[in-house]
C-alpha cells in the first residue's frame, strides 16, 4: 500500500473492523454507501443496501464472540472516486461455547461520497482452519 489515497481507503476499512469488534456499531452506518451490496464467495448476494449490510454485522456480534481479528497484506487500488481493496485476514470467534478460527480473504469496492470513503460492494470469503495449522494461542498463522 503506498500513498495518501490508499492510506484513507484502508483507514475506513479498520473503521468498520474497529466498529464490528469494538463498537459503536453505529459508526458502520456512514462508513457504507446506502446501495452497499455484500455477496459470498460464489457471487450469492447476502446483504442488499446499507440497512441490510449493517444489519450483518448486528447479526454477527449478537451471537458469536471475537477472539481475535488480524488483516495482512492489503492491495488497494485508487482510481478518482472509486476504490478497490483485497486483504487477507484470521479471525477467532465462539459460538454458543465453541471456538471456531478461520482463515479468509475479502476484497471490497468503495466509494467516495458525502466526504469520505464508503464500502460500496463486498465479497467475503473464509475457510475453517485445522487445529495442526494454528500458530501461537490458537491463531492460524498465515498473517
Amino acid at each position: 500500500m503506498s500513498g495518501p489515497e490508499q492510506a484513507a481507503v484502508w483507514a475506513a476499512i479498520e473503521a468498520i473492523h474497529a466498529a464490528w469488534i469494538r463498537g459503536p456499531l453505529s459508526d458502520l452506518d456512514s462508513l457504507h454507501h446506502e446501495r452497499a451490496v455484500i455477496v459470498g464467495e460464489d457471487f450469492r448476494r447476502l446483504a442488499e443496501g446499507r440497512d441490510a449490510c449493517v444489519a450483518s454485522y448486528h447479526a454477527y456480534v449478537g451471537h458469536a464472540e471475537t477472539l481475535y481479528f488480524r488483516t495482512c497484506a492489503p492491495v488497494i487500488d485508487v482510481a478518482g472516486t472509486t476504490a478497490v481493496a483485497f486483504y487477507r485476514y484470521e479471525v477467532g470467534y465462539r459460538v454458543g461455547g465453541e471456538e471456531c478460527h478461520e482463515d479468509g480473504w475479502d476484497l471490497n469496492v468503495l466509494a467516495h461520497a458525502d466526504g469520505r470513503w464508503q464500502v460500496l460492494w463486498r465479497q467475503t470469503h473464509s475457510v475453517p482452519v485445522e487445529p495442526d495449522r494454528r500458530g501461537k494461542h490458537g491463531a492460524p498463522s498465515h498473517c
